[in-house]
């Protein structure tokens, strides 16, 4: 393409009239970078050795380029200093518990810095392009390692006792509230309509070269699609009990183990989203060491 512009531009210089306008198309100098000369991509190294190389590429970033108080650092500047900090951050803290409760629970990926948004005045949270994906079988798709977004620059800015006071356990309440026993049909019925609507729009906008299953042309099993409906409602049922509190104290009334905290299943959660061996493994456009 700037090689076709550079030609256009040349052809607007030779003109009298678009040279007298001063028409020229902005190419700036871009250097190509080419994967192929590196032995990972070549597929001369290990699947381990590779796991290495991005997690010692990763630690030297965040310890000399992009520090874990940069997020800090710009919210103090931003925010009025007094009770209004602290209340700002509780308030942010609880709208980033449920932005990653309903990415787990719905298996949303792909959340980069651009796509969430929050309003400096109150730390409200909306997230732009934020739906799951499908497999060609009409399942929830997700190829993250890390379950949702809560990098180290947010760990810094909330401290230990946001992380684990305020997140972990709003999003504990959310879990245990949304499949409570007086919940949980409703849950299950407005997931399902959810699902619906979502599987009738994702078999119409499919890829090229996957044909389309437009449930209502008649081109597909109605029970079929009634059953991928099911199956997604199930799974998402599923990751909901696993990290509710009310769930997990079932479990160990009947375990012969020693007990455990109700709030084990978030915890590990919240373990695997600031892994460095995970966030490593994340696309450079994720910014992982934001």
């Amino acid at each position: 393409m700037l090689q076709l512009f550079r030609v256009l531009n040349k052809m607007f210089d030779k003109h009298k009239e678009s040279r007298r306008r001063h028409l020229a198309i902005h190419t700036p100098i871009i250097i190509p970078v080419w994967s192929q000369l590196n032995q990972a991509v070549s597929g001369q190294l290990s699947p381990e050795a590779i796991v290495e190389l991005r997690l010692q590429a990763y630690n030297e970033i965040t310890k000399n380029i992009v520090n874990d108080n940069i997020f800090s650092q710009y919210m103090h500047k931003i925010l009025p200093t007094g009770n209004y900090l602290w209340t700002f951050k509780k308030q942010f803290a609880i709208q980033v518990a449920l932005s990653c409760f309903m990415s787990y629970m719905l298996q949303i990926g792909g959340r980069a810095p651009n796509k969430i948004l929050f309003a400096k005045n109150t730390g409200k949270i909306f997230q732009t392009d934020f739906h799951p994906a499908y497999d060609p079988n009409g399942m929830i798709e997700f190829n993250e390692l890390v379950p949702f977004r809560l990098t180290r620059n947010l760990q810094a800015f909330f401290s230990n006792f946001g992380v684990e006071g305020l997140i972990v356990s709003a999003m504990c309440s959310a879990a245990q509230s949304v499949v409570s026993p007086k919940q949980s049909q409703h849950i299950w019925h407005h997931l399902a309509m959810f699902f619906r609507d979502e599987l009738l729009s994702w078999s119409w906008r499919r890829p090229l070269g996957i044909p389309s299953v437009p449930v209502a042309a008649g081109m597909i099993n109605p029970s079929d699609f009634q059953q991928k409906v099911v199956n997604n409602v199930e799974h998402v049922i599923s990751r909901i009990k696993s990290i509710s509190p009310h769930c997990l104290a079932e479990e160990e009334e009947n375990a012969t183990e020693p007990p455990q905290s109700v709030q084990r299943g978030v915890t590990e959660l919240v373990e695997a989203a600031l892994s460095s061996r995970n966030l490593c493994m994340m696309d450079p456009t994720w910014h992982p060491w934001f």
